[in-house]
């Protein structure tokens, strides 16, 4: 980190752009980032596969000049798209239902996933 970038812990100004504005949390981008957080801690509970410990039936899939990444975790496939231009991930199998996706929509066509940029998705095998 360069640390004429890095904000002054003892500086009252950072203190007060740090604080949360509740009342922003009903509106605009604020509602959509907490929806979204939400549907995933729902997930987290109904899939059991996203808690499970067991490290062997992780699969990681990344690829670092378009920014994108997959986490298979038993039947479920995590997809991020962490690029600025939209990302086509190819599947292994061609069995997958989406039940979660960020606001911009993503597209599944069997053979591929199709993710926006700055965009994600949460797969389940069928």
């Amino acid at each position: 980190w360069d640390p004429a970038e890095v904000a002054d812990p003892q500086d009252p100004e950072t203190y007060r752009s740090a604080i949360l504005r509740w009342e922003e949390l009903d509106t605009g981008r604020h509602a959509v980032v907490l929806h979204g957080y939400r549907e995933l801690a729902r997930l987290r509970h109904s899939l059991a596969e996203l808690t499970n410990p067991d490290l062997r039936r992780v699969r990681c899939t990344v690829d670092e000049d378009a920014r994108w990444i997959t986490v298979e975790r038993g039947d479920v496939l995590l997809a991020a798209n962490l690029g600025g231009a939209a990302a086509a991930i190819p599947l292994t199998i061609d069995s997958y239902e989406v039940v979660w996706q960020t606001p911009t929509p993503v597209c599944l066509d069997g053979e591929r996933l199709e993710l926006p940029r700055h965009a994600g998705a949460v797969l389940v095998r069928r």
